[in-house]
């Protein structure tokens, strides 16, 4: 908890420094929403507010609204969101950090601001690593190591598990030997008669022998045998008769699990899926003929068939042994889809609905692919696990939309005019409130753009629109459908769609207006409650679904095993599968020819490598300067450096072929740079007529260059 809280106070303070720098770098005068209604002493709009049109009683009324031109050229925040106030600023900054859909919209205002878009860009780019990339994820990390084991308590499980299994053969041995008469090899101690030599306490040498004696697959633990399937004997050779001629059975089981079995039958279940996505019941649309479809999916329950045939015949039915066919629990999978599929080839008319059932065929894919299998089963296994968690989650829901209740219930609604101000029929308000009443949201209004804010027609051409003014809780577009807190069912709804961080800034800006009920609302009238949006995107994103993904991450170590690795057991089997990936270095033998040596030396000397580097970088730099519509002397300044730098990588290639010769392509790095000269130079080819090439594209590559230099 220590370590959460640390966590949480780094973000806090990293929103702090963020929030100063920003309120240095952003702060501009914001326009109210009502700055066009108060006309000059002259009766003209102010600055930046032109004259539409509004019609009142049938006749048209000049009226002042607020320009994009203002909006977009000059201070482009808004009232809620900016950088003139220290909570403003954090509020917009967190928005920022949790990702929500106007993020962008943010960073974009901040590019506005200022003479340059680099310093907004600067900033926000660097605020967005730091926070989102960097900060968030040393805060889930941490969650997520408390579903972490110690090393010490990992290594106890260790040693009861080993003591477990090893009581569990000694216990088969006593059994065994009691069956053949041979107790008196017992020993009561550790199932091992004394070593001659060893003292009683040397435990290690007694381990050591029991070790020796457990290792023994055939004495310890046989396999129950195989036995007849039908009429086919069992397979020969096995461990009972391990001099048999190899019989069918035995051959056919080499083959069922063979790699190229399994290649072939997950070649067949692709391609049935792929036949299966380009199937349509409307003619038009089909790509597959229907007689090619009707002949595929024979050719395809064909397959499936005779792979059940043979691992009936392999195996056994159910009977037979501890691995027939049907005591594992996915075969059945594979036996229903195979069932559907007959099901679905006879077409009888009582049956037709169960074609829906083919959309389960690419399922096959779970009795081959066994991580899949693992997947499914540690899901399964974390079941009780994730229910405590939702139930967690939804005792949280609970108390949310209670407070949501009492905090926001019947004051959400406003007025569609967003400008609305109550006329005077409630003579508690003074004169001049901003406070506008259900009871004053009648008539009509004109307005120039959606709600959204974007203009009906185009910001050069406004073009009123008459509405009438509805009295509702406030939308999300596209659909405009109400988000409230009037009661619990709409509350959970609201806390949800908040959850998934999309637009939840809406949530957040309708909640820190709000005034009273059957009141509109007025900008930062609750600036407190914005608190409330904030713990439980925090509660709910942060803690809830790092604590789903712990416990299914948790489950699935478990059932991999690696649960009860300790750190140094991991990077121990890391290191082990690195040293057998890992494949020994050729020797490139130095030339013995005077002229290929000197060049040898020249190619490996590392001025000549840091030479090559510089120029790949000074490319780099080059090709990020090509835009859209730039002067013809640019860009005949970059083709012909386009060619310079073509004309080193090729010297290059042949200074390195001279000096390496065929040894030139063990190097997967040389065979990567000849790529990129080959297709450089076909560009430059089949661009020389004055047109473009689709293998412009490529010259992209010479940015992998800087990863092997």
């Amino acid at each position: 908890l220590s370590t959460i809280i640390y966590v949480v106070l780094i973000l806090l303070l990293w929103h702090m420094l963020a929030s100063l720098i920003g309120m240095q770098l952003f702060r501009c005068p914001v326009s109210p929403p009502n700055a066009c209604k108060a006309r000059t002493a002259s009766g003209e709009c102010p600055k930046f507010c032109p004259i539409g049109l509004e019609r009142r009683e049938g006749e048209a009324v000049d009226i002042c609204y607020l320009s994009d031109e203002f909006m977009f050229e000059h201070c482009p925040w808004t009232p809620h969101r900016n950088f003139n106030t220290f909570r403003d600023g954090m509020i917009t900054l967190f928005f920022v950090t949790t990702g929500d859909n106007s993020w962008t919209d943010i960073i974009h205002s901040g590019m506005r601001s200022g003479d340059s878009a680099i310093p907004g860009a600067v900033f926000f780019l660097i605020f967005f690593i730091l926070s989102y990339y960097t900060i968030c994820n040393l805060f889930i990390s941490v969650i997520l190591e408390v579903f972490e084991t110690p090393d010490e308590r990992k290594s106890e499980m260790q040693v009861v598990d080993y003591r477990f299994k090893t009581m569990k053969k000694l216990t088969r041995r006593h059994k065994k030997l009691e069956a053949e008469g041979r107790l008196d090899e017992w020993d009561q101690s550790f199932g091992v008669k004394q070593l001659e030599g060893a003292a009683d306490e040397d435990l290690f040498e007694r381990h050591k022998a029991m070790e020796t004696l457990m290792a023994d697959d055939d004495e310890w633990e046989l396999d129950e045998p195989d036995t007849a399937v039908f009429c086919f004997a069992p397979p020969m050779p096995n461990k009972l008769n391990p001099l048999e001629a190899p019989n069918f059975r035995f051959s056919l089981r080499k083959v069922v699990e063979s790699r190229v079995w399994s290649g072939s039958m997950l070649l067949v279940i692709l391609t049935s899926t792929i036949f299966l996505a380009l199937d349509t019941t409307i003619p038009s649309l089909s790509v597959v003929p229907e007689q090619v479809a009707q002949i595929a999916d024979y050719v395809f329950f064909s397959i499936f068939a005779v792979e059940l045939i043979c691992k009936i015949l392999d195996t056994g039915v159910f009977l037979e042994g501890p691995k027939g066919y049907f005591r594992q629990s996915w075969n059945w999978l594979d036996f229903f889809l195979l069932l559907f599929q007959v099901l679905d080839l006879l077409g009888l008319k009582g049956l037709r609905a169960l074609r829906v059932l083919r959309v389960l065929r690419p399922l096959r894919l779970l009795n081959k692919v066994k991580s899949l299998q693992l997947l499914l089963t540690a899901m399964g296994k974390a079941t009780t696990d994730l229910i405590n968690v939702m139930m967690i989650w939804a005792l949280l829901y609970l108390i949310f939309a209670i407070i949501g209740i009492f905090l926001f219930g019947g004051r959400l609604h406003a007025c569609s005019d967003a400008s609305f101000v109550g006329l005077p029929l409630n003579l508690g308000q003074p004169e001049g409130s901003e406070v506008g009443f259900r009871e004053n949201c009648a008539g009509n209004f004109v307005s120039f753009g959606a709600s959204d804010g974007t203009s009906y027609v185009a910001a050069s051409s406004p073009t009123p629109i008459m509405k009438p003014r509805v009295w509702s809780n406030p939308g999300t577009p596209p659909s405009d459908v109400g988000f409230s807190f009037d009661n619990f069912g709409i509350a959970c709804q609201t806390l949800f769609e908040a959850s998934t961080l999309k637009l939840w800034s809406k949530y957040t800006y309708a909640g820190a207006d709000v005034t009273g009920v059957a009141q509109h609302p007025v900008t930062h009238a609750a600036t407190s409650t914005v608190l409330f949006f904030q713990v439980w995107v925090c509660v709910s994103c942060f803690f809830i679904l790092q604590m789903i993904i712990g416990v299914l991450i948790d489950s699935i170590n478990q059932e991999t095993g690696s649960a009860l690795f300790t750190q140094h057991q991991r990077n121990w089997i890391r290191m082990e599968e690195r040293m057998r990936s890992a494949k020994p270095l050729i020797p490139i033998p130095m030339p013995t020819n005077a002229v290929r040596k000197n060049l040898w030396f020249m190619v490996n000397h590392p001025f000549f490598l840091n030479f090559m580097t510089t120029v790949i970088f000074l490319n780099i730099l080059l090709m990020a300067t090509e835009h859209y519509d730039q002067s013809e002397d640019w860009s005949a300044f970059m083709a012909t450096t386009n060619v310079i730098f073509l004309a080193i990588y090729i010297a290059e290639i042949v200074l390195k072929l001279v000096a390496f010769h065929l040894n030139f392509f063990r190097d997967y790095g040389n065979l990567f740079d000849l790529l990129v000269v080959i297709s450089s130079v076909a560009d430059e080819a089949l661009s020389a007529g004055g047109g473009t090439s689709g293998l412009q594209a490529l010259r992209v590559l010479r940015v992998l260059r800087v990863l092997r230099t």
